[in-house]
């Protein structure tokens, strides 16, 4: 390792070259295994060896490189799951807004003498037909049978980023197709 440190240290592109097909892709699939996401994973991988460069000139001949690498990785990880989970945090908030705000506005808006019972629930159910299937999976998991977001995720081996993505577009679809009275989709879940 001392050697390697030191080649590094001159600047020896062979070396680099060495070390980074040598530990790259280990590296990938240990932060890939938290992160669950490659994209995210690929991106780290590459930003620790930038610090490798940036940083070789501050390391000791004796440094260990691998857990020099392994650490950088590992914390650039923890910054990351941080990062997001405080997106996620907002994202469901948001979400949730906007939810409460589609139904406060529908009720608003929503007049009982002006609509039978009976045509609200064939209005919904055509609404759902016509969602695009996917998002009618998704909208009819989480409404009909109760399932909360990771659970259809887990259902359908998809991340819960794509289950709230799929749902968001469902309900802004129902939201136009069923705006006199679309609080009600939350009543007749039961008679889908």
């Amino acid at each position: 390792m001392d050697n390697i440190i030191i080649l590094l240290k001159e600047g020896n592109k062979a070396t680099f070259t060495e070390v980074y097909n040598k530990y790259s892709r280990r590296l990938q699939y240990f932060a890939n295994e938290y992160l669950q996401n490659t994209e995210e994973s690929m991106d780290i991988v590459q930003n620790v060896f930038i610090q490798l460069i940036e940083n070789v000139s501050h390391l000791d001949a004796d440094s260990n490189l691998e857990a020099f690498l392994v650490t950088s990785t590992k914390n650039a990880c923890i910054s990351q799951l941080r990062k997001n989970k405080i997106r996620q945090q907002y994202y469901q908030t948001t979400m949730q807004s906007m939810e409460l705000d589609l139904n406060l506005k529908a009720l608003e808006a929503f007049e009982c003498s002006d609509v039978s019972f009976n045509e609200v629930r064939n209005s919904i159910k055509e609404a759902i037909e016509e969602l695009p299937p996917k998002c009618k999976e998704v909208f009819l998991m989480s409404r009909q049978k109760q399932m909360k977001y990771q659970e259809i995720a887990e259902e359908l081996d998809i991340s819960k980023r794509t289950v709230e993505r799929r749902m968001t577009e469902a309900l802004s679809m129902l939201k136009s197709k069923l705006k006199e009275f679309f609080i009600l989709l939350l009543l007749f879940d039961m008679y889908i």
